[in-house]
């Protein structure tokens, strides 16, 4: 076993004592014996038993010895692999957080379609969220406001082409039958629909 990381020797110091028990510096790839922990523990050991040091210069050596004694433990007893039972456990955490993502989305996209169903056929609509997951935005994103994905105003609506509405369905990773219609009118009334409520 080798040491992954490079550990300093510290800065020298003016007691004699502590000079003649200064540990030396491991580099990246030494081999891992019991030489380099006991060298710094008695570098600690010595520089807290002398007066006259800083708070700081004691401090040094005690964080020197507490990071090669992590590293030796490390190596000495890697982390075992948690069981199959306890995989859905560990993956709780990143699930939950997806879920708070979601809902907070959720909430955003009801208060701006009430807002947007207020609308001016030119007044600038508030953005969507991004709800569902998967492609390759994340959930709570919105799409640059510069009109190219999502219209700017209802009124641009109407200009949309089927690119532009299979564009928007993409980034916001809906259903293929969200927007779907027999023509291009029936399309662009299903995006005025989905962005402001309105039917």
């Amino acid at each position: 076993m080798n040491f992954t990381v490079p550990i300093a020797q510290l800065a020298p110091v003016a007691d004699a004592l502590c000079v003649a028990a200064s540990a030396p510096a491991i580099v990246a790839g030494q081999a891992m014996t019991h030489v380099e922990l006991e060298a710094a523990t008695r570098e600690y050991k010595v520089r807290k038993s002398c007066s006259g040091l800083a708070a700081g210069e004691v401090r040094s050596a005690k964080l020197r010895k507490v990071a090669i004694e992590k590293m030796v433990a490390e190596a000495a007893y890697p982390q075992a692999e948690a069981p199959a039972w306890a995989m859905p456990l560990l993956q709780l955490p990143a699930q939950l957080q997806q879920v708070t993502s979601q809902l907070a989305a959720i909430s955003h996209n009801s208060f701006a379609r009430s807002v947007n169903s207020f609308a001016t056929t030119t007044h600038p609509l508030v953005v969507l969220q991004k709800e569902i997951s998967g492609g390759e935005n994340a959930i709570g994103q919105t799409p640059v406001p510069d009109g190219t994905v999502f219209p700017a105003t209802l009124s641009a609506i109407d200009g949309m082409t089927a690119a532009n509405i299979n564009s928007l369905q993409s980034w916001y990773n809906l259903p293929v039958h969200t927007f779907a219609g027999a023509n291009i009118q029936q399309r662009r009334q299903k995006v005025r629909t989905w962005i402001s409520g309105r039917i």
